[in-house]
């Protein structure tokens, strides 16, 4: 892999991290076409970026949703720039998109992604957070995330 397009590296972190999130959360969220094409997404993301699935393909293949997520989610961690190496957790974050909250907002809509405003965030962009959400988003497990609802107007992940 040469170089990397780091807005499509945190696409494709938003959407493994999202499908992640609404396997774990709704039962049923692979079981819609919807939640199916977020995951679809997800991988022709990493894809158009040159990520080397093929290498990890025997694994793939036989793992669950979840066990594809996380799988994608930790080689993707590897690939972002040196500057975030250090210790703290890392989140995903999808900034002022309330819409976002459904598989059914990219359904068919793929280009919306492209709308999307995904950040990289640290310990430190969390702490800036409203004092009700900074402790919401320091006590997510790894993988765990909050959807965007009527009281945030944010979607964030925990990648590391």
């Amino acid at each position: 892999m040469n170089t990397i397009d780091n807005k499509k590296l945190l696409q494709a972190l938003a959407l493994f991290s999202f499908a992640h999130k609404g396997n774990t959360d709704d039962l049923d969220f692979e079981g819609t076409d919807a939640g199916i094409e977020i995951e679809n997404l997800a991988f022709t993301v990493a894809e158009d970026m040159n990520f080397d699935i093929e290498a990890h393909m025997s694994y793939l293949s036989r793992a669950t949703v979840l066990e594809r997520c996380r799988l994608m989610i930790e080689q993707l961690v590897k690939l972002l720039n040196s500057e975030v190496e250090s210790k703290e957790p890392l989140y995903i974050a999808i900034i002022d998109c309330p819409e976002f909250n459904t598989p059914e907002y990219l359904f068919n809509q793929e280009e919306r992604l492209e709308e999307l405003n995904i950040e990289l965030w640290t310990d430190s962009n969390v702490s800036m957070l409203e004092e009700e959400h900074s402790p919401k988003v320091k006590g997510l497990e790894l993988f765990d995330g909050l959807i965007a609802n009527e009281h945030q107007s944010f979607s964030v992940f925990r990648v590391k």
